[in-house]
């Protein structure tokens, strides 16, 4: 997914420990039913969770 991503000129995404199972809940229901909405929802929020803690470290750098 991140290959992907870099591909098309967007940042990498973290898929955080403590949210793989949300992740792995997203995929199952997108198997199932084959809407991308829980899947998009959730890479959104791991999205601005990966930029956060990125943004938050570089702050306390200065």
């Amino acid at each position: 997914m991140n290959y992907l991503l870099l591909l098309l000129d967007h940042p990498p995404v973290i898929i955080h420990a403590e949210d793989r199972r949300a992740y792995y809940n997203a995929l199952e229901q997108f198997d199932s039913d084959q809407k991308l909405d829980s899947l998009v929802d959730f890479l959104k929020s791991q999205t601005v969770k990966t930029w956060q803690a990125r943004f938050e470290r570089g702050r306390n750098r200065t």
